[in-house]
């Protein structure tokens, strides 16, 4: 949903002839709204994992939306979605590698308490 409307805003400012570090910028400040407004409606619903959003993911999504407008426009509609796509299915296959296909933040294993897991893995899960 935020690559898709952060799309949406990337075509409206190319038509602007921006340069680069204005147009990231700009589509660095529409992704920061949309986790916002999606944070104040995740914690209305009672969902309070969706405060827990840091910004590094935040400038990745903005350069993501750069790269699939830039491909949108040089190679075509298809090749922009086989490309997010793609890179949709090796986020996916990262976070269930990482988190072992736990939920993020559940550390409540006895394992991971004791220290049986190692360092990398405790880490990796969000683990102290």
């Amino acid at each position: 949903m935020v690559v898709g409307f952060g799309l949406m805003i990337r075509s409206y400012l190319s038509r602007l002839n921006l340069l680069l570090v204005p147009r990231i910028s700009a589509v660095l400040i529409v992704v920061i709204v949309l986790y916002m407004l999606l944070s104040i409606v995740g914690y209305r619903m009672g969902l309070e994992g969706t405060l827990n959003v840091t910004y590094f993911p935040m400038i990745i999504i903005a350069w993501t939306i750069e790269r699939m407008s830039v491909l949108w426009e040089e190679e075509g509609p298809r090749e922009g979605m086989v490309q997010g796509g793609g890179s949709l299915l090796v986020a996916i296959l990262a976070y269930l590698v990482m988190t072992d296909g736990r939920r993020s933040g559940d550390c409540g294993a006895p394992a991971a308490r004791r220290g049986a897991l190692p360092v990398r893995r405790r880490w990796f899960a969000g683990c102290p």
